[in-house]
């Protein structure tokens, strides 16, 4: 007996996203887009009506596609009354199987190209409706192929799955628990349907049956929409890569299949993480973001494989809770060296992230989807690939304030006048007082010294703890400062426009030439606090 994994979802019932003559019309079932399928109108094409190799088409059951079905075999004692019931739920394929007692017929459905014999990959959601039994003793059965992404059931459900064991081990049995007799087919007894979700499959064995004993004809009934199930319960087959964003986002899902997925590993989870900081699945490794300011361009790097791949990615910029507002979605169907790709690397994405003003300052989240399947939704499930959850902090801009003061050096306590002769202990301070932290390697400080002095390249502090002609000290910055790569001066008359250009070698000792002074800490300097976080820097000059 096989075993499956079963989880409850809070599932809404399916919606129709599509339908027009040129297009097949797809719905959303279960979080998984499929194709519609309406079959009617059988024709034989070969061997005898209603017989072991006999092949039906039932023709255009999506624009573009026909069904082929052929039977595969009948059981001692069973025949085919009709192979397709026109009546009632005239879309669905309702065959009637008559004999006595346990008895089966089996069948395999194609998909194919219009009026040829080509398959055709389709995403499909086979249901059984009103599996159920004779109010006597005899109960039906439906089997259906594997492999296929999950099946859905109601909760309660009125079904067994494999309790009397499958006919080959390939297939996946579902049979009623009772003989419970819902009148005709009956769509609304919920308890009695099964649907099978197949994502790429062009064809599928499909076995009707009865266990127990009696003579009824029982009509069967496969439908290809999406039962509308009270509480439907889902139990997935093949692995699942999950989010593992919190649960107000959503909950996207993706089935694994080997070679399309986001950076090096996707790892298959047995639930939802929904972790506060998405955090919960250990395989999300393939997106990078670069530091996020508001009014200003970010970007994603997002590492890929697989063919034909698409990807959506999303920020809630607001921090509401969703990623369905204006501009949240930041990447629509962006393939790998396609439009949107900023990044000419094969197997490397980039996503430039323009941030609005307004941007949320807390915690926020970003989603990234690669999949095959276009115009995937945030939330939705896919037949394929991977989804990465992060958690984010959108900044602020940095804001430095600085001031310098000066006092006469005097560290002897002599009392000294700022007069000719005199040393002068100049302080610049510079503090993040913005909501953001500084670019790295961004803060750059020059200052003009006035006419009247001249710099002192030589120990600031005399017997101090410092050792070079600047001291630097700092409270929360997070900066680093080295004398021999920070620190540079200039001689010329105009203020130096970047650090590179203080290019001037001061002599040692007292050095009149000096006229600007430029500091370059390194790192990036850090927000909020209170105080907020600084530097400061102390340097000598003699008053000429």
């Amino acid at each position: 007996m096989k075993a499956f994994r079963l989880r409850f979802l809070a599932l809404g019932l399916a919606a129709s996203l599509s339908g027009t003559a040129a297009h097949a019309q797809v719905t959303s079932c279960y979080g998984r887009a499929i194709t519609v399928l309406d079959f009617r109108n059988p024709v034989l094409v070969s061997g005898t009506a209603l017989s072991v190799g006999a092949i039906y088409r039932f023709a255009n059951v999506a624009p573009g596609v026909d069904a082929r079905v052929r039977i595969n075999a009948i059981s001692a004692g069973a025949s085919l009354a009709i192979i397709d019931r026109d009546t009632g739920l005239i879309g669905n394929f309702q065959p009637e199987l008559a004999g006595a007692d346990a008895r089966s017929a089996d069948f395999t459905i194609t998909f194919v190209v219009a009026g040829t014999a080509t398959p055709i990959a389709l995403d499909v959601a086979a249901s059984g409706i009103d599996i159920d039994g004779d109010s006597a003793s005899l109960r039906e059965y439906a089997e259906f192929s594997t492999p296929f992404a999950a099946y859905v059931v109601d909760s309660p459900t009125n079904l067994d799955i494999n309790a009397s064991g499958p006919s080959v081990p390939a297939n996946v049995r579902f049979e009623s628990r009772t003989n419970f007799t819902a009148p005709g087919i009956d769509p609304t007894a919920t308890a009695n349907i099964v649907s099978i979700l197949y994502t790429s499959t062009s064809s599928f064995q499909y076995r009707i049956g009865t266990l127990g004993t009696g003579n009824t004809v029982r009509l069967t009934s496969l439908d290809f929409s999406c039962p509308a199930l009270a509480l439907p319960a889902e139990s997935t087959v093949v692995p699942q890569d999950f989010g593992d964003a919190p649960a107000a986002y959503g909950n996207p899902a993706h089935d694994i299949v080997a070679g399309i997925q986001i950076g090096a590993t996707n790892t298959s989870e047995p639930a939802r993480y929904n972790s506060p900081t998405a955090t919960g699945d250990t395989g999300d490794d393939g997106v990078t973001i670069t530091q996020l300011r508001r009014s200003q361009a970010g970007t994603a790097t997002v590492t890929v494989s697989g063919s034909g791949g698409r990807l959506q990615a999303w920020i809630d910029w607001n921090g509401d809770g969703d990623f369905a507002d204006a501009g949240e979605q930041i990447a629509t169907d962006v393939a790998d060296n396609g439009a949107g790709d900023t990044n000419p690397a094969t197997g490397t994405i980039g996503v430039s992230i323009p941030t609005p003003a307004a941007a949320t300052l807390t915690q926020t989240f970003a989603r990234f989807r690669w999949s095959t399947t276009s115009g995937l939704g945030s939330s939705s499930t896919a037949s394929n690939g991977e989804v990465e959850d992060y958690a984010i902090t959108i900044f602020g801009p940095a804001v430095l304030s600085t001031t310098k003061t000066s006092a006469v050096y005097d560290p002897a306590n002599a009392n000294l006048f700022a007069v000719p002769g005199n040393d002068v202990l100049y302080t610049i301070t510079t503090s993040n007082i913005g909501t953001g932290p500084a670019d790295a390697n961004s803060v750059f400080v020059v200052d003009a010294l006035p006419a009247t002095v001249e710099f002192f390249n030589g120990d600031v502090d005399g017997a101090g703890p410092a050792t070079g002609a600047v001291a630097f000290t700092q409270t929360g910055a997070g900066l680093t400062f080295t004398l021999a790569t920070d620190l540079r001066y200039s001689n010329l008359a105009g203020a130096p426009a970047s650090f590179a250009a203080c290019a001037y070698t001061p002599i040692a000792g007292y050095d009149p030439a000096v006229r600007y002074v430029c500091l370059n800490p390194k790192g990036t300097m850090l927000s909020g606090g209170a105080p907020a976080p600084k530097f400061s820097v102390q340097f000598r000059t003699r008053i000429k």
